[in-house]
């Protein structure tokens, strides 16, 4: 499992979410959701779980649906295929929930499942939905579905919804607008957003649907001083060295990779890959540190391109102060992870370690 050279490097540093492989490169930080659910043992609580692009959010939900299936009827469903992410509402993610849930992807509409008499098989369980004729009621058919899961299973039910995060503009109309339907959902459910949700100007109208705000930390590579944070550094190394043979990797090398990386997992991942490729092209056995400044380099040129003239002085400023300086224009920035929200004893931002070079002087 474990990469015992370059080329198997490559492959091991995928960036996409922990499925198969979650039990031994998984890394638990905080376990917040797990504790959230472990606290509440009947009454149904509705759950916004956010965080930065490449955080873990979808693994973060992996690993919960493990941990909780023994006290919960879990539901992990990946909803963003069954969505048309230009025009869609809360209907449809219903609708999106049960094509998930329900495994009937083949099928246009629910209604034309419902008008066939289908049957939905969720859980090894068939269940029928066909007296849900009304279109527009799919609140209902889906508490039918938890309904009798619940009875068949002897356990509460919880939904794990993601994928919403794929629009922030309009799952966070959907909120402000349509939220109360989630609330109509007679089970406990978390639905991921976008980090620019949570700071939104409309975020306590959102809340109002969604008592328990959970965003998932970056790993602090630098503290608020701008002091190295040894308990991150020490993190972050050991999901590389889960992934990989530490002998692979210099230690200078490793030490680069992880304090660039701004404590996102995705970014670490997609750092030491493309270094394990620039070894390789250099006919190395093991990534040096120059592999990890040439795939910095790249990031770098990445990021710039996305940097307008206006927002360096904003990025000084941010770096300086560690809070934003306009939210309605920062968040922007915060979208596209040029600034990066960190959690200690208290919330607080600074700009991610690859664009600290890019900043002019002074």
């Amino acid at each position: 499992m474990k990469a015992q050279n370059l080329k198997e490097a490559y492959k091991v540093f995928d960036p996409t979410p922990l499925e198969e492989t979650i039990g031994p490169f998984y890394i638990q930080r905080g376990g917040s959701l797990i504790n959230l659910f472990s606290t509440f043992d009947q009454a149904p609580i509705k759950v916004l779980f956010s965080g930065h692009r490449g955080s873990g959010k979808t693994t973060e939900l992996n690993y919960t649906e493990r941990i909780l299936a023994a006290k919960y009827t879990v539901l992990n469903l990946k909803v963003g295929k069954y969505l048309d992410f230009k025009d869609f509402n809360s209907s449809d993610i219903l609708r999106a929930i049960l094509k998930a849930g329900g495994k009937i992807s083949s099928i246009t509409k629910i209604r034309d499942a419902l008008h066939l008499d289908r049957n939905i098989s969720i859980m090894g369980f068939s269940i029928s939905i066909k007296e849900f004729i009304d279109r527009k009621n799919y609140s209902s058919a889906l508490n039918k579905v938890v309904k009798t899961l619940q009875k068949k299973t002897g356990k509460n039910v919880l939904l794990l919804i993601d994928d919403l995060d794929k629009s922030a503009e309009a799952i966070e109309k959907i909120l402000l607008e349509e939220g109360a339907v989630f609330n109509e959902i007679d089970c406990s459910l978390v639905v991921t957003v976008p980090i620019t949700v949570i700071y939104s100007q409309m975020a306590n109208r959102i809340t109002e649907w969604f008592p328990h705000v959970e965003v998932l930390p970056n790993i602090t590579v630098y503290n608020k001083d701008n002091s190295i944070n040894p308990e991150g550094l020490a993190l972050l190394k050991e999901l590389v060295h889960r992934r990989m043979n530490p002998e692979l990797i210099l230690d200078n090398a490793l030490e680069t990779a992880v304090i660039y990386s701004g404590g996102v997992f995705r970014y670490l991942v997609k750092i030491i890959q493309d270094s394990a490729f620039n070894a390789l092209r250099s006919g190395k056995d093991k990534i040096e540190e120059k592999n990890v400044e040439n795939s910095i380099m790249k990031m770098r040129s990445e990021f710039g391109r996305i940097i307008g003239l206006d927002d360096y002085e904003t990025l000084k400023k941010i770096h300086q102060k560690k809070n934003l300086t306009n939210i309605r224009q920062d968040v922007r920035l915060i979208a596209n992870d040029i600034v990066l929200e960190y959690q200690n004893d208290s919330r607080w931002v600074d700009i991610h370690p690859i664009v600290t070079d890019l900043l002019p002087p002074g």
